[in-house]
Formats: C-alpha cells, structure tokens, sequence
C-alpha cells in the first residue's frame, strides 16, 4: 500500500518518540460511547480536532497549546503550519505564535485541508503527488455490531526522517518566525537578509523554477570556458554570502541519463570539496544547480525531522529523488564515510572496518533499481506489488501474479504488508517477539572475516565465527568496534504473509498428507494404532522459518540460497539493501555446463570487486513493511545500512520446481578445475537436506492439491519434480549427507521415509505415462532457449484423480 505521511506530527530534538493515532471520521464528533482509546489519540472530522484526555473526548480550540499526559509525561499538542500538529516539551518549545494549521495555509472553513496540503508540496517542492492513503484497520470491533455506528478509519502516524533540503524548505516556508506575519507560499519574501531560512528557501526555489522539463531535457555535453566562467563567479558569490554548514551533507540526484560508473566516480566527496579542477565538467542545468546547492550552508535539522514524502513510490521513479538519510540506527567511528545510493534515493555509511568492503559498497552505490532492470533472458530482476487485505479479490490477483512472476525466475517486492508488533532494535522490544534471549547463538564477525581475508591463501575461512548470546549481539550493535551477523536464527512460529501462504507448496502438501500413514504396522508395532507421520527431522522446522539480526555496515558477499529453495524476508527494523546479479542481456546460454560456468565466475571464482564484467546489477531497498520473495537459485549480495530484525523462511512451489532442480545439480556438482571440491563449498552458508524428504511429500500431495482446478501447473516443474525423485544422488551434496546423522535400516524414520518413497513412485509413474516423459533430464535441457521457461501448462486434476 502506497504511504504518504502527510500529516505527522513533528517531534520537538530531544523529545521522547511518541506514536499517535489519528481517526478520521464524516461525523462532526467522535463517539463518545468508546471510551478505551490512548490518550492523546485525535479525531479529524471535516472542520474540528478532537483529543483523547482523561478519559474523553475534548474538542480543541487551537488557541494555546494543550496540555497532554502519556505515559506518566506531560507534553503539549500545539497546532503546526508544516504537519497540522506538533508535540512540544512546554510551550515556550514552540517556534512561533500559537495558530491553527488553516489559518497559516489560508484556508476556508470548507476547504480541504489535505487537498490544499498536497497542493502546496507541488507549488514548493515540485512533487507531483497522486493521492494519499492511510494504513487502515477495525479498532473497536464492538463499535460495528449491529445497532452501533461503525468504526471510523483509522491512521497510525509514525515520525520518520527526511532529507535536510526538503524539510528546511517545507518548513521554512510553512512554519514562521516569531513575531512574523505569514504570507501566502507565491509572496515569501526572498529579498529578505540575514534570514536562513529564506535564503534557504531561494535557493531551493530557484533550482526548482530552473530544473528542465523532460521534453526539452538535454543530456550531458561539455561546457564552454565562458559558460564554466560564469557558473564559476556565480558559486563564487552565492560562496561569499554564509559561511559554514552544520548536518549531514545530502545531495539531489541530477536529471541525467547516463550515471557515471563508480570507477569513475571514487573519491566524489573530495572532488566536492575541491572543485577547482572540474569547472568545466559536463553537466547539465540540474547538475550546476544541485552543486551550488550542495555547497551551500542549509540549516540544520535534526534526526527525528518530519517525513513529507515517501521517495520509495515507482510512480515518481523518473523525477528528481530527494535522498533519504540512512545514517541513524547504526554505531559506526566518528568521521566514517558516507555514500549516496543515487538510484535508490537513500544516503548510507559505508564499511569501516574492510577497504575491500568499503570499496564494493561505493562501486554497488552505482546501482540502477532492480524493478527497471531485466536478466539476459529478458525477466524483469524484480516485479513490485501493492498488498492490500481489504479487497480480497485484489489479494487472489495479487497471488497469481506472484507465482507468475517467480515461475519466471523473477523476485517479487511486496510493499504494505507488515505483522505486528512494531518492533526497533532493542533488547526490550525483540524481547517481546523472541523471549530466549539467553539462548547461544553463532554469528559472523565482520572484522574476523576482513582479517582472515589478509591472509589470502593460508586462510580456510573458518575463523570468522563467535558465540554468544542473542542479548549480547544486540547490546554490541552500539560498539563501533563490533560489526556482526547473526543468520538462522530459527524461529518455530513464524509470522508467514498470506500471499505467501497461498504458494508455499512443501507445507500445503505435508499438510494434505499429514494424517496418511506409512510406517507399516508390523513387528513390535502390529498391535498400534497411530497414524499419519510420525518421524520428523528437525531440519524441515528449520527451514520453513527463521531471523536473520545484523548490525549496520554488514555486507553479505554474493551467494544463493541452499539447495534450491524460493525464500520470502520480511523487515521488522532497520533496513537493507537487497542487490541481484547476473550476467548481461547479450550474454545468451541455452545449456546447463554454459550457465554453470558462468554462476562461477561470480560465486567460485569472485571475479571483480562485486560481480564480474559485464554483470548486470539491480538494488532494492527493503524498509519496515516491505517483503521480498525470490526464486530458487538466485544470485544475490546484501548490504546492511542500519541495526535490524528480518523475518523470513524457506519454502518450495510446484511453479518453480525447475530452477530448484537446477539449482541442487550446480550446487552437488564439482568445480571444473578443481574435481574434489563441490560447488556448495563457495555458493551457499547453509544446507538443509530436509529437502529431499519435503520433495516426496509434495509429490504425494501433488494428487490432492491438483483437484483446485484454479491452480495452474507447468511442465518444466513436473519434469524437474520427477528428476529430482529419480536421480536423487545427482542432487545431494556431501555437505547434505555429512549433516544428516546415519540411521540403520530398522530406524523408524528410515522406514517410513523408504515407504513414502515407494507411494510417491507410483504417482511418478502415473506422471511419465499420462504427461509422456521419457527422459526428465535429458528434456530439461534439450530444445529450451531458455532454462528458466516453465514451458506448457499440463492438467493433473484428471491424471491423478485415483491417488486423491
């Protein structure tokens, strides 16, 4: 669900963070029949504000601040121009006369505040907003039980932070000085000296009226002497005008069409800094204006600052980004570098502790997003959705198009979906969600890993774990010196999204098959009477769900997920930067042996600082409410900018069985030029051999589930489905056998698992006889352009009816 949080309330430096809920309702007044809301919790109504205090609904007439207790603190509501409220400490905190929102924006009784807000951001800051939502939910379910009025929709609003330009512009323009009279938005007076403020605004205002439109955009041609003289007196004078800068530098993405690579663009901030030797670079009228921009002082504003807009919309993908900062939630030296993701729009600390960490962090900075990239076969790297629980036909067309897009080997980005509790990154708050925070954990410690990686050749790699307790690693997300990673943190009862659900086939088929029962009565257990499963490993709990911690600055090396498995993450807190890799769209490979010397160079062999030449990369940035699912087998490279929490787990579709295949073959296989050494050794950090016995299940439930005539079923998958089943020996790594304990033959599970195979043979046969396969090897390969195609659809309601 698109978000833009408009109306926020503004958190006063140094003031506790605070969350409000916001109801808006049709009726003049709240319904005072519900009595067991938070206080502080507003009503909006068309024309008046209502506050939630001692116990009751309170109409309020905005001409002082009011008082407000929460939590045992006392705090004052004050009406805001920027956000329509602010909570301050006392009302000596508030910046200007107490005023109503309305009266600063020149508003009528009538007049819709929100409209004229929006209409507002598009006058100041050129953002061209579409519409504004708000996350919704029942809050009093009672309140909808027949008799009463229904419940008004309900806005959590959260603070958040932006860049410094466009809150110093917004609120320079909006909130006035003291003792100031407030003129309309067209008829601030930038003539005034000596008032940052607009001066501020100016200069912003100015760049705007100066940017080009796309129709007579130009792009980059070298500037003449007399052009970069003149640009170069202009810098000059506007230089001579202030002095200093307080704040974190943040910079506008010029309009261009080309971005320079990063090779060319290392050392960017001290080229900043210096400019003397590139006056007469090539750069269009946006590139002059954002760098005057750049190096003129702007007024501080603090972490905390209001969001305005969320620079995450697609909508607004080819506009002028405003870069969101990403350097708070993370405990890195003082003087650490930072670096500007130009196309995801967001601003990060880079590596500290690796030059060669740093170093791929400033090249993969460069990247483009991966919803606007496509693999060689043509697949887009990643297909955005839009949750929304509320119209459950849109969910049922949601779903398909997720399994569409990851039958084609594409990951999907899922935004607007997030499981509650909010939870940041503290021990109280994952508390809460894991209470073993005693429990012994191994994690990854970057810096063992950069010492281990100096060693080259006489280094194993092995000395870069430590245990501890998860308490432990969250109390050292705040030591700069400490920069660690915990994966697989296992987590039994995973918060799993309903879109999720709907394509996690392994569970859907041991659910269908759960009360069958294989294990023969005989011997000592003739005179049973169980039934259904009754061995299971703890393997196949742990891969359906887990926690992945880390602190800020961890980059994760390029690699895939083990033994073919589609995976779905969810952020809880903080945030990632989610890069895919692959090699370029004219790189055309129809056979197996050609793919899987090209996943070496990347994964075996590290060819280049990130990806080899002639890579094609993509990024996403995932924040709190987003989920990604992607596909078996894909190679991807994640960077940490912030501490966080994700959630996420393992699972196998029947629409995707094919690189599953895939995927488990390149992994089991040796590497060229070195026979003994499996390809698993360099690819994964992980191996899960409940696979196999998973790939059983689902072939004995594959005659049930294919009775849902609405699902649809590929052959590429069957075949890969039967490979697997046939030539299990082909897909199993000798990491998967050596993790597996060894059982005799008179073992329980080994015998239930023998007699499951033998039910699940019979289904295979039906499948090679009713579909016509002879081979399924040989045809996965053979007469495909391209290997990730799941090719016809095939019906099994009919062909598998007699196993149901």
């Amino acid at each position: 669900m698109s978000r833009f949080p408009v109306l926020q309330p503004y958190i006063s430096e140094g003031l506790f963070p605070i969350m409000l809920t916001v109801f808006h309702g049709e009726a003049t007044s709240p319904d005072r029949s519900i009595t067991d809301n938070r206080s502080g919790d507003l009503y909006m109504s068309h024309s008046d504000i209502w506050i939630f205090q001692d116990h009751d609904w309170i109409k309020w007439v905005p001409t002082r601040a009011l008082k407000v207790t929460i939590d045992d603190d006392t705090v004052y509501a004050a009406p805001c121009a920027t956000q329509g409220l602010q909570i301050v400490s006392s009302e000596s905190d508030f910046h200007s006369s107490i005023h109503t929102a309305r009266d600063a924006l020149g508003l009528g009784d009538t007049d819709d505040m929100i409209e004229q807000l929006m209409k507002k951001l598009r006058a100041v800051v050129g953002l061209e907003i579409k519409k504004v939502r708000y996350n919704t939910s029942t809050r009093h379910a009672t309140s909808n039980a027949p008799g009463k009025k229904p419940a008004a929709s309900v806005c959590t609003m959260r603070y958040a932070r932006t860049s410094k330009k466009l809150t110093t512009a917004w609120k320079s323009t909006l909130q006035r000085p003291d003792n100031a009279t407030q003129k309309p938005l067209d008829t601030v007076d930038t003539q005034t000296t000596g008032d940052a403020q607009s001066n501020a605004l100016r200069r912003y205002t100015a760049r705007q009226r100066a940017r080009p439109t796309p129709d007579t955009m130009v792009t980059s041609e070298p500037a003449s002497k007399g052009e970069a003289s003149e640009r170069s007196k202009e810098k000059k004078a506007d230089k001579g005008k202030h002095t200093g800068r307080v704040g974190t530098e943040v910079e506008v993405v010029p309009k261009t069409k080309n971005v320079p690579s990063r090779k060319t663009d290392k050392g960017k901030r001290k080229a900043v800094e210096d400019d003397t030797e590139s006056k007469a670079t090539a750069m269009n009228t946006d590139e002059v204006t954002d760098k005057a921009i750049k190096e003129e002082p702007l007024e501080s504003t603090t972490a905390d600052a209001l969001s305005v807009v969320d620079i995450r919309d697609s909508k607004r993908r080819r506009t002028t980004p405003i870069m969101q900062s990403l350097l708070t939630g993370i405990s890195c030296p003082k003087n650490t570098k930072t670096v500007d993701w130009l196309h995801l729009g967001v601003t990060t600390y880079v590596p500290w502790f690796s030059k060669w960490d740093s170093d791929a962090v400033n090249i993969l900075s460069g990247v483009r997003r991966a919803q606007d990239e496509k693999y060689n076969t043509g697949r887009p790297m990643v297909v955005e959705c839009t949750y929304d629980g509320s119209d459950t036909q849109a969910l049922v067309k949601m779903n398909r198009e997720i399994e569409e897009a990851l039958s084609n080997g594409s990951a999907v980005l899922v935004r607007g979906w997030e499981p509650t509790p909010t939870l940041e990154f503290t021990v109280e708050s994952i508390g809460m969600y894991r209470p073993s925070l005693h429990q012994d954990v191994d994690i990854q410690n970057a810096v063992l890993r950069e010492k281990e990686a100096r060693k080259g050749d006489k280094g194993d790699g092995t000395n870069v774990h430590e245990s501890m307790t998860i308490k432990r690693f969250i109390e050292l997300a705040d030591d700069p010196k400490k920069c660690l990673n915990l994966l697989d943190l296992p987590n039994i009862q995973p918060d799993v999204p309903i879109f999720v659900r709907t394509i996690s086939d392994n569970v859907s088929a041991r659910s269908a098959t759960m009360n069958a029962t294989h294990l023969a009565k005989t011997g000592e257990n003739k005179s049973k009477k169980y039934f259904g499963v009754q061995t299971i490993s703890g393997d196949s709990e742990r891969v359906r769900g887990w926690d992945i911690m880390t602190h800020g600055g961890f980059l994760t090396h390029a690699h895939v997920d083990t033994c073919g498995l589609c995976t779905y993450i969810t952020v809880r807190s903080g945030s990632k930067i989610w890069i895919y890799a692959d090699a370029d769209k004219d790189d055309k490979v129809t056979t197996r042996k050609g793919l899987f010397a090209r996943w070496d160079r990347l994964l075996v062999f590290r060819e280049g600082q990130c990806a080899p030449d002639g890579f094609t990369l993509g990024g996403v940035l995932l924040q709190r409410g987003d989920t990604l699912i992607q596909p078996p087998g894909v190679k991807h490279i994640v960077y940490t900018p912030q501490n966080g929490l994700m959630t996420g787990g393992h699972f196998l579709s029947y629409s995707t069985m094919h690189m599953t295949q895939l995927a488990m073959e390149y992994e089991s296989s040796a590497v060229p030029s070195h026979p003994k050494s499996e390809r698993a050794q360099y690819t994964t950090n992980a191996t899960h051999p409940s696979i196999y016995r998973y790939v059983t299940w689902m072939i004995l439930g594959l005659p049930t589930l294919a009775q849902d005539t609405s699902r649809t079923f590929y052959r590429r998958p069957i075949l890969a489905l039967v490979a697997i089943y046939e030539k299990e020996e082909k897909h199993t790594t000798k990491e998967a056998q050596d993790t597996s304990p060894w059982m005799s033959e008179k073992d329980s599970m080994v015998q239930e698992m023998e007699e499951e195979r033998k039910a699940a043979g019979a289904i295979v046969t039906k499948l090679k006889t009713g579909l016509k396969i002879t081979d399924a090897m040989s045809e996965l390969e053979v007469g495909v352009d391209n290997l990730y195609d799941p090719g016809p659809t095939c019906r099994l309601a009919t062909l598998l009816r007699g196993f149901a």
